[in-house]
């Protein structure tokens, strides 16, 4: 009786484990996947496909990738266990041999359990090592193409029979815009919005102008009535006014788009450009920003140690190529929104390119003088000074505690981190 009872029990441990495993084989849904790697498989059997079409598969592929690499753990304890239990039993009798009767059916019954757990770890396996294959193999296609197009020979800008063609795209495309604003500025129903909106126009018309004309403006005398009425911390409130520099003149150009773009006026085209003039103008005070705290002419904000001449020269050419790499961006945008040839798009690039790699070697050839106050030959920090903010001696004046916070050497500050 009491073996029955086991065998009993055994049973519903069997069926019990082999619901868990096709609850966990279900919560896969292999059907799906089956799709999908079907049409991977034709994708990459005609390789027509684009290489922005391959990239997103092969972010579907990865992301079931993922998936199965979890399912391979599966009923992992629950295999340890039964494992575990079979080579207690022993090895298996060899051919021609016997075992108890008893120990041969318990043998039997934690195979039967141990293949049924198994299973959907390895039909995880399986799917984990086809979707790895299909990505290997978008990886190449997409890796040939970028090699393919890196040595491919694009259009020459320097091909005077293209300057004519980039000329005639530019102006069709100021065309365009002005055509779009002049068609809303004649149609009735947007001149009667453009009427109801008015008020709304106006009051962000005002408040753009307010920032983006006074409002540096307004952080400039603050910064000086901070530094006339203050001795201690007024360094961490000018930074600060510093970065509200930024920040009133940035809500100035949303505002300035958000009042063009209440009036309806604008068309969808133009509406693209509008989109990007907040993005335009946050990279020109952000390096702007950048620039005058590198490069200020006051040697207690600068942060880097160069002579004056050369702040003022680096301050320049940091500037102007945040403008470049506006422009690049405008042309790159505009050539989107009207679909430009690679004729077209090389001849914009390439003179804001050019000019840009020119501002780079300026400033590479200005910052190579850090080295050039010191005796060391190591690098940036052992080749230059930097601002030493020590504390004032007791009883010391304003003025010597200011000389106190002027530049050590690199090569000292070098020497005492080693040391």
């Amino acid at each position: 009786m009491l073996r029955w009872l086991r065998v009993a029990a055994l049973w519903l441990v069997l069926a019990l484990s082999a619901g868990l495993a096709g609850a966990q084989e279900e919560g896969t849904d292999y059907e799906s996947w089956s799709e999908v790697a079907s049409r991977a498989e034709e994708a990459v059997a005609s390789e027509r496909a684009s290489t922005e079409a391959f990239e997103e598969l092969r972010s579907t592929l990865a992301g079931w990738r993922d998936t199965f690499l979890q399912a391979e753990s599966t009923n992992a304890s629950r295999i340890q266990t039964l494992q575990s239990q079979l080579d207690a039993l022993g090895p298996p009798p060899a051919e021609g041999e016997s075992e108890p009767e008893s120990i041969a059916l318990r043998r039997s019954q934690l195979n039967d359990e141990l293949q049924r757990l198994q299973a959907p770890a390895r039909r995880a396996q399986e799917a984990h090592t086809q979707a790895d294959g299909l990505i290997r193999e978008i990886d190449g296609i997409v890796r040939t193409r970028q090699a393919n197009a890196l040595l491919s020979l694009g259009p020459s800008p320097l091909n005077p029979a293209l300057w004519s063609e980039t000329a005639a795209a530019l102006m069709q495309s100021g065309q365009s815009l002005v055509g779009e604003l002049r068609e809303g500025i004649l149609s009735d129903v947007k001149r009667s919005e453009a009427w109801r909106n008015l008020p709304v126009i106006a009051l962000l018309l005002l408040l753009a102008l307010l920032l983006v004309a006074r409002g540096p403006v307004w952080v400039d005398k603050f910064i000086e009535w901070l530094r006339s009425t203050t001795r201690r911390g007024s360094g961490v409130w000018s930074f600060i006014a510093s970065i509200i520099r930024i920040i009133l003149p940035f809500l100035g150009l949303v505002m300035l788009v958000a009042a063009v773009r209440t009036t309806s006026f604008a068309g969808v085209n133009l509406q693209r450009v509008l989109e990007m003039i907040p993005v335009w103008g946050a990279a020109l005070l952000i390096v702007r920003w950048l620039a005058d705290q590198s490069f200020n002419r006051n040697d207690d904000i600068a942060t880097l140690p160069l002579p004056p001449k050369q702040r003022v020269e680096a301050r320049y050419y940091a500037n102007l190529l945040a403008i470049l790499l506006v422009l690049r961006s405008a042309g790159e945008t505009i050539g989107a929104i009207f679909s430009y040839p690679d004729e077209v798009q090389v001849v914009l690039d390439y003179p804001v390119l050019l000019l840009c790699a020119l501002m780079l070697w300026r400033l590479g050839h200005i910052l190579t003088t850090l080295n050039d106050e010191t005796d060391s030959d190591g690098t940036l920090l052992e080749g230059s000074t930097f601002r030493c903010a020590s504390p004032a001696p007791s009883g010391g004046s304003p003025s010597s505690s200011r000389s106190s916070r002027r530049s050590c050497p690199g090569s000292a500050m070098t020497r005492s981190v080693r040391g």
